[in-house]
């Protein structure tokens, strides 16, 4: 369960980092998602991918990818638009 609150933990902070990326122009948008008006955030993420503890980097890579999906399944608004990470 501790592993879980930190995974939480790190999820919303890189997801309320996101506002401080620079805007996508819909010409480097996806097509679909540049055709319905959806602006796209991308995200970053650190963590140990090698070495004795990179269970742990790809545990917080994997739960980073899933708070995304879900995100995106939920079809989140920021500032009155559509928002796809």
């Amino acid at each position: 369960m501790r592993n879980f609150a930190k995974l939480s933990l790190f999820a919303a902070a890189a997801l309320s980092l996101t506002a401080c990326g620079k805007q996508e122009t819909a010409a480097s948008t996806p097509d679909n998602a540049a055709a319905a008006g959806v602006e796209t955030i991308k995200i970053g993420q650190v963590s140990p991918l090698t070495g004795p503890i990179s269970h742990l980097g790809k545990d917080v890579e994997f739960g980073a990818r899933l708070a995304i999906e879900d995100l995106n399944a939920a079809g989140v608004e920021i500032g009155g638009k559509k928002v796809r990470f």
